[in-house]
């Protein structure tokens, strides 16, 4: 569960800048879009930027599709194997694949979306914000993991976390009944990817239990979110009008045209009717029409056995007022939930290291991005021993007889003794995240790296040593300021792929003085995590 009050501004004000940075940059981000002989000429009319936009969107209707470019690496066959079809779209065909890294072998499928599905300059940024969408909510695990995507001149590819379990839909509509228990936990899952859309200003604006996946096949598999491809950001006041979503799951004020995040939170309603009520709260014809005027029924059929505060929950999720709807972290509060939440809590004991916080860290951990880790790799090295002593005793009970490393069995086990439940390729996927060189295996500088407290360091006399020594390390010709060049060198072995375009992006952040360089200052802010960030994560104890 959540905790009330703290607000994860730090991720927020990445979306922001995000959005920013891709409304001040509109040119340079979709000029991909446009064949590479048109793109000068379009940049030219920058002088005249009603004029650059008509320009811009017609060379894009008649750029042919083996031209356009995301910018994404060109290696997929170099490094993953298709194997058979796991469900087709309407923009896109889903694949296992496999990779051709036999050091770490991870369960994973593709999505291959052809170019010439791309008809418009709004398709093109369409999936260019699908992708960025999925790398900012990268780190939790109720998502499916998106790893990275490639394209060559006629697809791409989205590579991602593969949920063996199937469709929710398909496996709770052929369960005869779940308990209330049963669906808190479920509910539990699907409140807190919700939760953490919301925080970085996220609409997903389509969801359903057809888009949340399990895990594996375990009847306590967790839930997994997929398929942004109609999310959105919202900017602070911003709502959207036009269609979106699912008939079934859609709110209100979408049909009447102006809507923002509260839309989300309704359909999280009707995943929760459909789970207590084995049917939907409006269905059949007239839809519309039922959705804004209907009474909601809470009498009939199984609604008999329901309890009272799981009933108030309903509601409170589907009023029809979104000013007066729950939002996300409040219906994660509800008594409902807390009550389930607290049950359970009472069974089993809170794990013991790190106050139980050991799988939220590592979510927290998988947000960073390539650049990010490699600095705290290397201040890793230079923190003083009296801030790993915690952690030295964790790894030596996870390590097997006081090895220098941990394996994914290691892992694994340490993970389930400690209290925690995982699946299999949440540990590969873990370990592939922690394994920087990419040995296949995690050393103890990689394991306190994911797991320290960089927060509290941040606010230890020793963190602008530590500033210091690393900035000083990465600046080749000791002038002050770090250039792109000067960071490639460090580059993890691990990130080949990603590595470069992750500096990228910092720098694009951070470079306040578009010099092509950063200070010291520049280079710190880049590193700051906010306190107890980690929080806002699932935290995967056995009993939940």
């Amino acid at each position: 569960m959540i905790r009330n009050g703290h607000v994860m501004k730090r991720m927020v004000m990445r979306s922001f800048v995000s959005m920013r940075m891709y409304e001040k940059n509109d040119i340079e981000y979709s000029i991909g879009c446009v064949r590479q002989d048109w793109r000068e000429n379009v940049r030219r009319l920058g002088a005249f930027p009603a004029l650059q936009q008509v320009a811009l969107n017609t060379a894009a209707y008649f750029t042919d599709p083996n031209e356009i470019d995301f910018g994404y690496p060109r290696t997929f066959n170099a490094n993953y194997a298709l194997g058979k079809q796991l469900g087709e779209g309407a923009f896109g065909t889903v694949y296992q694949v496999i990779t051709t890294d036999t050091r770490n072998k991870l369960d994973l499928a593709v999505k291959v979306i052809k170019k010439d599905r791309l008809a418009s300059r709004k398709d093109y940024l369409a999936l260019r914000r699908e992708v960025r969408i999925m790398m900012l909510l990268g780190g939790t695990l109720n998502v499916v993991h998106y790893f990275g995507a490639y394209e060559d001149a006629t697809q791409v590819y989205l590579v991602m976390e593969h949920c063996v379990g199937g469709e929710a839909y398909a496996r709770l509509t052929t369960t005869d009944s779940q308990t209330e228990d049963r669906v808190a936990s479920y509910m539990l899952n699907v409140l807190h990817v919700v939760y953490q859309c919301h925080l970085l200003q996220i609409l997903h604006g389509d969801l359903k239990l057809e888009n949340f996946l399990f895990a594996d096949h375990e009847v306590d598999s967790p839930l997994k979110l997929t398929d942004f491809g109609g999310a959105d950001f919202v900017a602070m006041n911003q709502t959207f009008t036009g269609l979106r979503g699912t008939p079934l799951y859609t709110a209100p004020e979408i049909l009447q045209g102006k809507y923002s995040l509260p839309a989300d939170m309704w359909s999280c309603g009707v995943i929760l009717y459909r789970l207590l009520g084995n049917s939907f709260p409006f269905d059949g014809p007239l839809i519309n029409e039922r959705i804004l005027h209907e009474d909601i029924d809470l009498k009939s059929g199984r609604w008999s056995n329901v309890s009272p505060l799981a009933k108030d929950l309903v509601l409170k999720l589907l009023v029809r007022d979104p000013t007066q709807r729950l939002t996300a972290e409040e219906a994660l509060l509800h008594p409902w939930m807390s009550q389930a939440y607290q049950q359970r809590k009472e069974a089993r004991q809170i794990p013991r290291h790190l106050g139980g916080s050991m799988i939220q860290r590592l979510q927290l951990y998988r947000t960073l991005n390539g650049f990010q880790q490699a600095v705290f790799i290397e201040m890793t090295k230079l923190v003083p021993a009296e801030h790993k002593e915690e952690l030295l005793v964790l790894f030596t009970e996870i390590s097997p007889d006081g090895a220098s490393s941990i394996d994914i069995k290691d892992l694994a086990r340490g993970f389930k003794n400690g209290g925690y439940k995982l699946t299999w390729g949440e540990v590969k996927s873990f370990l592939s995240r922690m394994d920087v060189d990419g040995d296949g295996v995690v050393s103890y500088d990689e394991f306190c790296c994911a797991f320290l407290d960089w927060n509290a360091i941040q606010n230890d006399p020793i963190w602008s040593s530590l500033v210091s020594q690393v900035f000083n390390q990465f600046d080749s010709n000791k002038d002050g300021k770090l250039y792109k060049a000067d960071i490639a060198r460090v580059m993890p072995v691990r990130m080949v792929h990603t590595f470069l375009s992750d500096v990228e992006r910092c720098f694009e952040l951070s470079d306040t003085d578009h010099d092509g360089s950063i200070d010291i200052h520049e280079f710190d802010s880049i590193l700051a995590i906010k306190p107890n960030a980690w929080r806002y994560f699932a935290p995967r104890y056995l009993w939940q």
